[in-house]
């Protein structure tokens, strides 16, 4: 899985249109001004309010319309209509000028001004809501902005068509207070989602980098809500904040949700970008990736080769990111234990590599120690394989810090090296450093913790400390079982290193009921004929060979060996293994038939 890079967008520039309220105010202003009614006069000051905006003399504008709006307060008649007016037209003004501030203030009391009249639809609300929108936007204060604006268009859906503002008929007192730029007010709205969901979309990206993922994914889910409701969720960056949101849940580990936001990603880039862009292939790989995380080895395949297909078609098959899409369908089959096609592909990718035409090598990145590192692992060439990881160590830590999640993954794969090694000391010491880390980057209750108190556990139950090695995996049990619940392949994996330790302590009746609950859980998640279970078949039968009860063994022994037969074939290493495990349980129960024709018939019957 790759931390997603921010796709270049253009950024939008703050630009609203402003505008004064319409109003049936009368502007006939007479020559003989002590005959003039108190409506005349109001009138008479907006008049030459206006003409000063149109000179950029703020100044006496705010003067005129303070005068305005002093005599519209003291006006008996209710004009509540008037005193919300002129405070929007003195916030204007203030906007003009640059006092956001000051407009903010004095357009929060044309608000609260509009809000106590008797037509709460009046279409002059929706103005003043924007107006304010645009305070808030020009403070900085995004959220609050789009806030407003969404009051203001909710207000327009509500106001009777034929009392809408038709700009073909605006007044001059209209027209006198917009922006010079000429911007229509009716797109504020979208200038002010699009800032808003772009601020969340770069936090969800740093928190991604970050590997603070809880944060990540709720910022994002902000950002998400914005594409879709707002914007239409159907252009680049909506693709991208869904492909992060597609992260982020992959990361705390729930896969039916990164899934289906790496869907939605995919539906989008598909039609923005062609079926056929490298854009296109990153989303296959990372639906290929949850897949893998989930054991579900055909469909990881399946991501993983229509990416690879893609990314072929778009930048040629001897493009640097083409050997990286080698190294993750080798590092699938090595996973699933078939090193032999894995070196094919590793060799496949070092090809690439070798001749590669892009100027973009990966020959000094950590990423090409790392894959070389898990080439060698799966040769068992482990010297070289830990001088490989060393070596990603080194570029990871300077160029991402120590407490980087890529970072801490090397740690725990160096930690995997010493182990096979034997070397169980090295393993934990190893093991304890990451952990460290995950929890400072990470927390105590994430999935990436719980697994390294799996491995530690195991390091400590090889060293003889099984009491320390189950008090690990309590934790990591717990770990899961409050972050995702008890139907979790890693709730499994807990279950079966418990039974492992009280397998190695000789106590075979905790055994076997830690393997059988372990059982359970993948059957629940997998089914019954997926190669997880069967493993826990294979685990339980073991159990039952060290109790000396056979026929169990024989039982559980034959029913792994019939999923990996069906599954993976005959050749296949665990396949032999269950098979060579099952001979040996027959051939202690001294039954005189051949083993090769008893299990034949068995597996006919």
């Amino acid at each position: 899985m790759f931390i997603i890079r921010s796709m270049l967008r253009q950024r939008f520039v703050a630009a609203f249109a402003l505008i004064t309220v319409l109003g049936a105010i009368s502007l006939n202003v007479r020559a003989d001004t002590a005959t003039l009614t108190v409506s005349d006069k109001i009138a008479r000051e907006a008049e030459i309010a206006i003409q000063y905006v149109h000179q950029h003399n703020y100044d006496e504008a705010l003067k005129h319309y303070r005068q305005a709006l002093s005599d519209s307060i003291k006006t008996d008649d209710g004009q509540l209509r008037h005193v919300a007016r002129f405070r929007n037209d003195i916030g204007v003004v203030y906007l003009k000028m640059g006092k956001y501030a000051e407009a903010r203030d004095i357009l929060t009391q044309a608000v609260r001004i509009a809000g106590r009249k008797q037509n709460s639809s009046d279409p002059n609300s929706v103005t003043i809501y924007k107006n304010l929108g645009a305070a808030f936007y020009n403070l900085g204060e995004y959220e609050k902005a789009l806030d407003w604006h969404r009051k203001a268009r909710a207000l327009q859906e509500s106001v009777p068509a034929a009392e809408r503002s038709d700009p073909a008929k605006a007044n001059y007192r209209e027209i006198a207070a917009v922006f010079e730029e000429g911007m229509a007010s009716s797109l504020s709205l979208e200038w002010c989602a699009k800032t808003v969901m772009f601020r969340k979309q770069d936090a969800g990206f740093g928190y991604l980098n970050a590997g603070k993922y809880a944060q990540a994914r709720d910022v994002l889910l902000q950002a998400a809500e914005i594409a879709e409701k707002e914007l239409g969720g159907k252009d680049a960056d909506s693709a991208e904040i869904f492909r992060n949101l597609g992260a982020a849940f992959h990361y705390l580990g729930n896969s039916e949700k990164a899934l289906d936001w790496y869907q939605k990603a995919l539906a989008v880039r598909e039609s923005v970008l062609s079926a056929e862009s490298s854009g296109v292939a990153e989303i296959y790989m990372d639906i290929g990736a949850v897949h893998e995380r989930q054991g579900n080895f055909q469909a990881a395949l399946d991501g993983y080769t229509k990416g690879l297909a893609v990314r072929e078609k778009a930048l040629g098959a001897e493009h640097s990111s083409v050997a990286m899409d080698y190294d993750r369908v080798a590092s699938l089959h090595q996973n699933f234990g078939e090193h032999d096609e894995a070196w094919e592909w590793r060799q496949k990718a070092t090809e690439i590599r070798s001749r590669a035409r892009d100027g973009n090598s990966a020959g000094a990145t950590s990423d090409h120690h790392r894959n070389a590192a898990r080439m060698y692992f799966g040769q068992g060439d482990y010297e070289n394989a830990l001088k490989s990881y060393e070596q990603a160590l080194v570029i990871e830590e300077k160029n991402l810090g120590k407490q980087h999640p890529v970072t801490i993954a090397t740690r725990n794969d160096i930690a995997g090296v010493y182990d096979k090694k034997g070397d169980y000391k090295q393993a934990l010491d190893w093991y304890r450093k990451a952990l460290a880390d995950q929890e400072k980057v990470l927390g105590k209750g994430n999935q990436s913790t719980a697994l390294s108190y799996i491995n530690i556990a195991v390091a400590e139950a090889r060293l003889g400390n099984n009491g320390k090695a189950l008090e690990n995996l309590q934790k990591a049990a717990g770990i899961f079982e409050k972050s995702v619940g008890k139907n979790h392949p890693g709730v499994a994996t807990a279950y079966t290193n418990v039974a492992w330790v009280y397998s190695r302590m000789g106590n075979y009746v905790k055994a076997e009921q830690w393997g059988r609950k372990a059982k359970a859980v993948n059957e629940r998640i997998f089914g019954k004929d997926h190669p997880a279970t069967g493993l826990s078949y294979g685990n339980v039968a073991m159990i039952h060979l060290n109790r000396k009860q056979y026929d169990k063994a024989i039982s559980g022994y034959l029913r792994a060996y019939r999923i990996y037969l069906a599954k993976f074939g005959e050749t296949y290493p665990q396949t032999q293994s269950f098979r060579g495990n099952l001979e040996r349980v027959y051939r202690l129960t001294k039954n005189p038939k051949p083993f090769d024709d008893w299990l034949a018939e068995t597996l006919e019957g």
